[in-house]
Parts: structure tokens; C-alpha cells; sequence
């Protein structure tokens, strides 16, 4: 019903009153406006997300690849050699922490890298005073030779590695021998490593447990893991 009238300078004066089902029409046509916006703000908010994710990505591959250029190019056949690739890292200003050096050790190995780039950038980067290298740090490394079917260079490693001015103030000593020898498919050595420290009152952490009896029950030392857990328990 039109309710428009005319005054008396003869203007329409528009006398209408919305009605509840106006309201209600124009209320969902502005909420559909909105959530059409908001859809696209959505969109376009998810396109940028994912933009800076690759960026990020493609900048840590051109680091990574930088990383293994600088390995593979200078060989360690003397002292000079070495020092230049410990100048040539340190000059990338690399902020070394766990996860940083488990993804390029992630990305070396699974890239087809060879191994010994690998262990040369594991070994710089345990020598650099920022950092201290972790048992997930050791376990992977230690992953990638077990892969290589390389146990003689894992072996001879942790033979050096039982002198223990090596790590002093680094990292849990028996902790790195006990998950070495167990990945590296010498259960009764990892074994007699576990009874030493017990013996001294030391024990492992939570993750050097786990390697362990995951390593004891693949070797099928079925006998054993239920000793330990009878100690542990």
C-alpha cells in the first residue's frame, strides 16, 4: 500500500513504515553481503598465507643448497681445506639451534647429498660455541649411516666418542654411546653402556629410552627390554 502523501508545496513525502519482513529481507541481504566479503578477505588472506610459506621454503632451499655447495667443494684433505670451510659456513651467519641442523641434515639426506657432507656440517656445527648438539641431533645423524649401511664410520665414530673429553659440557655422555650402538645394531654393547651408567646412578632421558627399547625390540632382545622394564617401573 502506497502511503506516500503530498504536502502542501506539492512534495511527495514518503510516509512508509518497513515491516518486520522489510527488516528481515534487508537484514539477510546485508549479512550476505558480509559474508561474501568475508569469503573473499578469507581467500585472499589463505593465497598470502601460502605465498610467504613458499618463499619461506624456497629461501631455506637456496640456503640448504648453499650449505652442501660449500661442503662438497672444499674437500678435508688437509688443514687448510677445512678451514676454509669452516670460514666459508660461519660467514652465512647460520642462527644454529636443534631444529635448524635436523633440517638440513633432513634435507642433505633426503636431496642425495652424500653422507660425508652430512657428517662434516654435524661436526662444524658441534664445534661452534653457540651451539651444543642434542640426542635428536645424534640420533640423526646417526639414522642417516645406519640408512648408508655405513655401521663401520658410526662404529669407529663412537669409539672416539667413548673418550669423554670429547663431548665435556656438551651433551649426556652415555646417553649418545647407548642410542648409537643400539641403531647401529650392537644391542649388547648399548646394553652394557645402559648398565654403567646405571651403575653410576645415571639414567636416560625420555627420548634415549624410546631409541633404545625400539632399537632392543627390532634386535628381537626381547629378554632384555622386559629387565629394563622391570627396573624402570
Amino acid at each position: 500500500m502506497d502511503l506516500s502523501l503530498v504536502n502542501s508545496s506539492n512534495k511527495i513525502i514518503n510516509t512508509h513504515q518497513p515491516s518486520s519482513t522489510d527488516q528481515i529481507t534487508t537484514a539477510i541481504c546485508s549479512y550476505s553481503t558480509i559474508q561474501h566479503s568475508s569469503e573473499i578477505y578469507n581467500l585472499n588472506a589463505k593465497d598470502i598465507a601460502l605465498c610467504f610459506k613458499q618463499w619461506f621454503k624456497s629461501h631455506d632451499t637456496l640456503l640448504f643448497d648453499r650449505i652442501f655447495d660449500i661442503l662438497k667443494t672444499h674437500n678435508d684433505t688437509d688443514a687448510d681445506a677445512r678451514n676454509a670451510v669452516d670460514t666459508a659456513l660461519s660467514n652465512l651467519n647460520l642462527r644454529l639451534s636443534e631444529s635448524f641442523v635436523l633440517e638440513v641434515l633432513k634435507y642433505g639426506h633426503r636431496n642425495g647429498f652424500d653422507v660425508l657432507s652430512c657428517l662434516k656440517f654435524f661436526d662444524w656445527a658441534g664445534r661452534q660455541p653457540s651451539f651444543q648438539h642434542t640426542g635428536s641431533t645424534f640420533y640423526a645423524v646417526f639414522k642417516i649411516l645406519s640408512k648408508a649401511r655405513l655401521m663401520s664410520v658410526m662404529l669407529d665414530f663412537l669409539e672416539k666418542f667413548m673418550n669423554p673429553w670429547w663431548c665435556v659440557h656438551r651433551i649426556r655422555y652415555y646417553n649418545t654411546l647407548v642410542v648409537g650402538y643400539a641403531v647401529a645394531g650392537k644391542p649388547y654393547v648399548a646394553l652394557h653402556m645402559f648398565g654403567k651408567m646405571r651403575f653410576q646412578g645415571l639414567d636416560l632421558d625420555e627420548f634415549s629410552y624410546h631409541v633404545f627399547l625400539n632399537a632392543l625390540v627390532e634386535q628381537g632382545c626381547f629378554d632384555a627390554v622386559e629387565a629394563i622394564f622391570k627396573q624402570i617401573f
